[in-house]
């Protein structure tokens, strides 16, 4: 009797043991690599959202995160998009941000194109959908706002913004399209009237400035010249407007 009462406690302390290094080994334990960002595309099932945290991650600490992501229930769907794993983050952290979708967003870049085309494949190169999609949602909008099929690049601004991965093309457009309506305000709208342009002329004008010179410091001159010209009726015998591709 007394052995067992010995041997009873022995036992749980040794189950204890093992009940808290399970739990440690997939539940707290930190992502031992540096940090890293992942991509995880729409449309990607269980199988492949394993092997991109496999790639990205290391087999050991995606298959723990795996684990408790499927025991919490996770959905494919509600994981797409972009997150950046920081060292030491545990994995139960990570299945619970991929569980709910808490991703971090990424910088978009658009600017030093040179036609419509080349601004829709820089953008679509940058977030989770293709040239194509972007291109089909500016047809069926754009036209409805004023702007013409020669005239698309002047409704996105040259600039860095923030999106989630995964935004659709509808969503990134109307998200343009409201940083556009916030610079045009009541102020640079009545400056371009000023100068006799609009501000779809005048983004076309900048436009032509830019691909004519790199230098910053030689634009207002340039643009100057080809206000001048504009005002005098005459054509702009601009380089970039021949040599478009």
């Amino acid at each position: 009797m007394k052995k067992l009462l010995i041997i009873i406690p022995l036992l749980l302390l040794v189950i204890g043991g093992i009940a808290g290094y399970t739990l440690y080994r997939y539940v707290k334990m930190p992502y031992p690599g540096s940090e890293k960002r992942i991509y995880i595309s729409r449309g990607t099932d269980a199988e492949q959202l394993w092997d991109v945290l496999t790639d990205s991650l290391g087999s050991t600490f995606a298959d723990h995160v795996m684990r408790i992501w499927s025991y919490k229930d996770g959905d494919p769907a509600k994981a797409a998009g972009s997150y950046i794993i920081q060292p030491g983050e545990s994995a139960m952290t990570v299945a619970s941000r991929l569980r709910s979708g808490r991703q971090n967003p990424v910088k978009v870049v658009i600017g030093g194109h040179r036609t419509f085309k080349e601004l829709v494949a820089q953008l679509a190169a940058q977030l989770d959908f293709t040239p194509e999609e972007f291109a089909a949602v500016c047809d069926s909008t754009l036209p409805a706002k004023g702007f013409k099929p020669q005239t698309y690049q002047a409704a996105i601004l040259p600039d860095t913004y923030e999106f989630y991965w995964n935004v659709t093309p509808e969503k990134a457009l109307s998200r343009l399209l409201g940083y556009r309506d916030d610079f045009w305000n009541e102020e640079r709208r009545a400056k371009a009237q000023k100068i006799g342009l609009t501000p779809i002329e005048v983004a076309t004008l900048a436009s032509i400035v830019e691909e004519e010179t790199a230098k910053a410091s030689e634009r207002p001159t340039v643009a100057r010249l080809y206000l001048n010209r504009l005002n005098r009726g005459m054509k702009l015998q601009a380089d970039p407007t021949v040599n478009l591709p």
